[in-house]
């Protein structure tokens, strides 16, 4: 892959963008950046380690997500061989849109330093996580800022950089389908870092 062009100066994110600036963001004491007897930084806090780390969170998220839904019963009179596939469409749509529920109270908490009400011990825990990742994060990288998108933003109108699609709810693969197709959750927000004016986790979508 190749190095991305720095620029000299700061370029912002795009405006089709929830910005959340990472120096906002304050994790517990007990998530210093640890740092070498020489004084520079473990490579814990390489970008490639904490990409990992916070993709690693997303999992959790969902996992808890999961969890917390209800079974779904199978539509009556349909046939065994089909009854499974189905179940599977419908709980992936479920857990689609609570996921991005959760997301979404989370991204809360991250910008108000205080937990939602929606927020469970499991969840506050994950968001807690989160902040520590950050918080390294900022302390490496000060040019990268947390992102999402919302609902109502045209697919055809984003750069393929600008999303990672979920869930399609609409399971089309017809072209006509895709070109109307539209943002109606963010699960999960990406990176964005304004030295090299590009996205280096793209935000997590459902689309329909």
């Amino acid at each position: 892959m190749a190095s991305p062009t720095l620029s000299t100066k700061s370029l912002p994110p795009p405006t089709y963008f929830s910005v959340l600036p990472l120096a906002s963001i304050f994790a517990p004491a007990s998530a210093d950046t640890k740092q070498s007897s020489s004084g520079d930084l473990l490579d814990e806090c390489s970008l490639q380690t904490l990409a990992d780390e916070w993709e690693s969170l997303f999992m959790q998220l969902e996992h808890a997500a999961a969890r917390s839904l209800a079974p779904t019963a199978a539509p009556p009179n349909v046939r065994s061989a089909d009854k499974a596939l189905l179940l599977m469409s419908e709980f992936r749509s479920r857990r689609a849109r609570h996921v991005a529920e959760l997301a979404t109270a989370i991204w809360t908490d991250l910008e108000t330093q205080s937990s939602c009400a929606v927020i469970d011990r499991e969840l506050s825990e994950i968001a807690d996580a989160m902040r520590q990742v950050l918080t390294r994060l900022h302390a490496r990288y000060p040019s990268i800022a947390l992102i999402r998108l919302g609902s109502g933003e045209p697919l055809c109108e984003l750069p393929a950089t600008a999303y990672n699609v979920y869930f399609d709810a609409t399971e089309s693969t017809s072209a006509q389908a895709a070109a109307k197709q539209v943002v109606v959750g963010c699960v999960y927000p990406g990176w964005f870092d304004a030295r090299a004016g590009q996205v280096v986790i793209a935000p997590r979508v459902v689309v329909e």
